[in-house]
């Protein structure tokens, strides 16, 4: 990804973060800082798009996935998570990066590529549905997601790159604190990252994942949330309600009381 694109994307993000928060806070008030938590785990399958990947059948180039994941629920449309996933990739090459040493089309000049690596990502996840149709923790949930993150391969030629994402995850509600999740990812990183560059602006993979997702102090969105202090503080009630006049006033009273010259049950002033 080239830094123009890449400054772009940032730019895009951060406007629809901001929007996003705007909304979903005045929609929805958010959680204290130790409510919501979550952490998740998923295995599937993903494969690498290359120079030459296409010339590669579909299942050649198909390897499993995992991805681990930890976040938090800011407000019942908005999150944030860490995570990471790997572990493999599958290709081919002309130039023998990563190569097996096995032959997969020698009238195209191609070997097969095989190498490890490990994505280190950042997500901001948009729950649209409790953002537009109001809140529901009974239901499957759509997520949205954009996110930024590392990409890199410890094995020679290394390599480690800036990546961006996109993808869509979806939870389905099993209990109060566990859902069962589909993530669908897509992410970008550079032309250079798989020791090869040929004529792509960039490259990348694309991945699904079934899994759970455990919730930590789990809180009701619906619940009552505080309430704003009042403009008056405790100090200035306290002194509006005791001011000289009155002490003055309740004074009088009590003498008169004292004298035997009223009765208390007919006087409303009284406290």
């Amino acid at each position: 990804m080239k830094l123009h694109d890449l400054k772009r994307f940032l730019l895009c993000a951060a406007c629809l973060s901001c929007c996003t928060i705007t909304w979903a806070q005045y929609r929805v008030g958010g959680s204290s800082w130790s409510e919501n938590w979550f952490v998740g785990a998923g295995v599937g399958g993903q494969f690498y798009y290359g120079d030459h990947n296409r010339n590669m059948r579909f299942f050649d180039r198909l390897v499993p996935a995992y991805e681990l994941h930890g976040g938090k629920w800011f407000t019942s449309g908005l999150g944030l998570r860490m995570g990471l996933n790997g572990l493999q990739n599958r290709g081919l090459t002309q130039n023998g990066s990563h190569g097996t040493g096995e032959v997969y089309d020698a009238t195209k000049w191609l070997d097969k590529q095989q190498f490890n690596y490990v994505h280190a990502h950042g997500d901001v996840l948009f729950d649209l549905m409790n953002m537009i149709a109001g809140y529901d923790y009974q239901r499957w949930h759509a997520i949205p997601y954009i996110g930024m993150g590392l990409m890199a391969t410890w094995q020679r030629p290394r390599a480690r790159e800036i990546s961006a994402s996109l993808g869509l995850f979806q939870t389905l509600y099993i209990n109060p604190i566990l859902d069962l999740t589909l993530d669908f990812r897509g992410s970008m990183v550079n032309d250079r990252f798989d020791g090869e560059v040929g004529g792509r602006k960039d490259e990348g993979m694309l991945t699904a994942a079934v899994g759970i997702v455990y919730k930590i102090n789990y809180q009701d969105w619906n619940r009552p949330r505080w309430e704003a202090p009042p403009r008056r503080g405790p100090r200035r009630a306290l002194q509006r309600r005791f001011s000289p006049s009155d002490v003055v006033a309740h004074y009088d009273v009590l003498k008169r009381l004292k004298d035997g010259a009223e009765d208390p049950t007919e006087n409303p002033s009284l406290p």
